[in-house]
């Protein structure tokens, strides 16, 4: 399976999809693959020639931009993986996962350099605050650290298992042979030497089946749980073939406890649909969250870089035209700018806090409906088939 994107502003972008500029795709840390990718397209590959055609297509789509250094310069850093998984069939299954990573760095910027301005100049900040976060990770692991910071950066974060985990890894610096490049030459080979000194250690990737992804493990119990309301769904069907007509009181009877189970399902799939909404709202608030930091992260590098170039500007100081920074063209705009980041965050966190309440009120509720069922359904095989039912789609829900 293969996949591309490209790190663009501390966002990621998905380079096989063909709406990959518009959609932004979540990072996350799972237990047994380690950091992945939401959402990211995965691409089945049979050939080397395909995985070729999926770089190119990608390649295609990546963010460039003209400066006064480079006609077509690459203004986001991209990882193309390629991930193969074996299985070892037998008594006791085994998986054996292999993955190759390359990963294209964007160059360190200069802007007296690259006359870079407004979107421009944010690009160039952007790709060299990741570097360097890159460069301190390097630093803490070539040293030993015990605290290595990963998460300063989408693009550390995305070769965190690069770096320090299970793999091996070759970095290839580029420099240029000219004497004007001196200075660019020499800390780049700085970096790479930085580098070298990581050791790292790789081993199989063997996976028992009982320490299979959490996904996997919900597919599996639902598709246990489907085949059980099939029996008993025929079973129930069985019983229900033509017999001898009920007295009057006996029908009425059959009808009450009909309608009964009728109303507990009607409550069931309200309270799941309700789950399932409280649940999108999260992950979007968690989503606008991700961003609100990221445009936090951007504005406060923006006045710490004023503040280094001319000193801590006075209030009235901070009136002045900031040309460099782009948009906004006040350091005035950008700590208001700030203010209104600050303020959507809280937002956010609060809209959070009571989504979390009421979920849990959802989830309490569809607890009572459960035990509610004994007593609203008296017939036995009916109640072990709802109650599957509700099982299933209470895992389908929690697998979103």
């Amino acid at each position: 399976r293969c996949s591309f994107l490209e790190v663009y502003n501390e966002s990621l972008r998905d380079l096989l999809s063909e709406d990959g500029r518009e959609a932004y795709l979540d990072l996350r840390e799972d237990p047994v693959k380690g950091t992945c990718v939401a959402g990211v397209t995965e691409t089945e590959a049979e050939s080397p020639d395909e995985v070729m055609s999926l770089l190119q297509t990608g390649n295609r789509r990546r963010t460039t931009e003209p400066t006064a250094m480079n006609v077509t310069s690459s203004r986001s850093h991209a990882v193309l993986q390629v991930a193969v998984e074996q299985r070892e069939h037998g008594k006791a299954p085994v998986i054996l996962l292999g993955k190759l990573s390359m990963i294209d760095l964007a160059g360190s910027e200069r802007a007296s350099q690259t006359d870079n301005k407004g979107a421009r100049l944010i690009e160039g900040a952007n790709i060299n605050r990741s570097l360097l976060a890159l460069g301190n990770c390097i630093n803490a692991l070539a040293s030993g650290g015990s605290f290595v910071p990963y998460r300063d950066s989408k693009l550390t974060r995305l070769l965190k298992d690069s770096l320090g985990g299970n793999c091996r890894t070759v970095m290839i610096a580029n420099i240029s042979p000219s004497h004007h490049s001196f200075e660019d030459t020499l800390n780049t080979l700085k970096y790479a030497n930085r580098a070298k000194n990581i050791r790292v250690s790789a081993r199989q990737n063997r996976l028992q089946p009982d320490s299979h992804s959490h996904v996997s493990e919900y597919e599996k119990a639902i598709g246990d749980l489907r085949n059980e309301v099939m029996l008993l769904r025929s079973k129930l069907a069985q019983r229900e073939a033509p017999a001898a007509p009920l007295p009057d009181g006996a029908a009425g009877s059959e009808n009450e406890l009909t309608e009964a189970s009728e109303h507990w399902k009607v409550e069931v799939v309200k309270n799941l649909e309700c789950r399932t909404q409280l649940q999108r709202s999260l992950i979007e608030v968690d989503r606008s969250l991700a961003r609100w930091h990221v445009e936090r992260k951007h504005a406060q590098g923006v006045i710490a870089q004023w503040d280094h170039q001319h000193g801590p500007a006075s209030p009235r100081g901070r009136n002045s035209t900031t040309r460099l920074l782009g948009q906004p063209k006040t350091l005035e705009d950008w700590h208001d700018q700030l203010v209104q980041i600050d303020e959507s965050i809280k937002e956010n966190v609060e809209t959070r806090r009571s989504l979390e309440e009421r979920l849990q009120q959802n989830k309490v509720a569809g607890k009572e409906l459960q035990s509610q069922l004994p007593q609203r359904v008296l017939n036995e095989d009916l109640r072990a088939f709802l109650e599957l039912i509700q099982r299933v789609q209470v895992l389908e829900v929690e697998r979103l």
